[in-house]
């Protein structure tokens, strides 16, 4: 089967005022003789990208609308006597490793860019893994959210590559088991939003896709004298589909800034049920990060941060370095 498709995105406007337009076109359909099976699985397929590109199209458009009908209170704009709410962030750090939840993702030195465009609570943001080594994979995550007051929704793709090899972006599949994409809804509150004197901070974090149930096969010296080795079996159900765990993750952060100019930020977090960060109700992470603002100039400065973690699961320790832009 032959198919074309594409969304286009155009916003445009004078004194920032936005019009969203939207092209959906979808041509040159061409059916081979397919199976029966083939044809659902592109269907599939099909469907999942274009109900990805219609939520991003009615998140851009809602966005072109709003800016439209809404201005804020006391904004101006020399042009049109208002002023654009689109927001867009972007800062990048570099790190001589990468613990996410007290799980070690890389251990080699890695860039991490990271991209957020927002407006009316509303964000869409882009962050990236990417190792100087060749000889790690590399992470770009895709994260669409809302904030409100204290309280911020996100889900989020996490999307693994190599750079030296075409990838499918569009391709979830069960059987990959999580090593091309993983999905992983999230909660987080920030009570220092209404109470200033408690700079405390709650995650909650669910994967709803990728992660697998496994049967943990130990090293034992039977194991050994068989010639087998230490690895993890996916678990399967009575249709031959993998079976997922929905792993959760719960975190509490507390973050203050002392007189130097420090900020130290704790955290404590773990898993309430088996799963992929430990087999049992465990605490995972324990850490002290601590983050140096260093100005260069007046419009430009780099930010030094030491991160000291502990995983009691695994009975470890990580010690990173980054730095990053203010």
């Amino acid at each position: 089967m032959g198919q074309r498709g594409f969304i286009v995105f155009l916003i445009s406007g004078e004194g920032c005022r936005a019009r969203a337009v939207l092209f959906f076109l979808v041509s040159d359909i061409i059916f081979l003789t397919l199976s029966e099976e083939t044809i659902i699985n592109n269907a599939m397929k099909s469907m999942r990208i274009t109900i990805l590109l219609l939520m991003l199209s009615m998140g851009f458009a809602s966005l072109a609308i709003a800016q439209e009908e809404s201005v804020p209170e006391g904004a101006t704009s020399p042009s049109s006597g208002r002023t654009c709410p689109l927001n867009v962030e972007f800062s990048g750090k570099l790190k001589s490793r990468h613990v996410w939840n007290g799980c070690l993702s890389t251990t080699a030195w890695n860039l991490q860019p990271d991209l957020t465009i927002s407006a009316y609570g509303l964000f869409v943001n882009a962050w990236g893994l990417i190792p100087i080594s060749k000889d790690f994979s590399t992470e770009i995550d895709f994260t669409l959210g809302y904030s409100i007051g204290p309280v911020t929704l996100m889900y989020t793709d996490f999307f693994y590559l190599s750079q030296d090899k075409y990838e499918n972006l569009f391709r979830w599949r069960h059987e990959d088991l999580g090593a091309l994409h993983q999905q992983l809804a999230q909660f987080h509150f920030n009570l220092g939003k209404l109470v200033e004197k408690v700079p405390l901070q709650l995650q909650v974090a669910m994967f709803t896709w990728g992660d697998y149930k496994k049967e943990v096969l130990r090293e034992t010296d039977d194991n050994w004298k068989k010639g087998a080795k230490l690895r993890d079996s996916v678990l399967y159900d009575a249709h031959g589909k993998p079976q997922s765990q929905y792993s959760m993750y719960i975190g509490l952060s507390y973050s203050h800034t002392i007189s130097t100019g420090q900020t130290l930020t704790y955290t404590i977090g773990g898993t309430p049920y088996a799963g992929f960060f430990a087999a049992k109700p465990y605490i995972t992470n324990v850490k002290l990060q601590v983050d140096q603002p260093v100005q260069i100039t007046d419009r430009f400065g780099l930010n030094l941060s030491g991160e000291l973690i502990c995983n009691p699961w695994r009975q470890n320790f990580y010690f990173v370095l980054g730095v990053g832009m203010l």
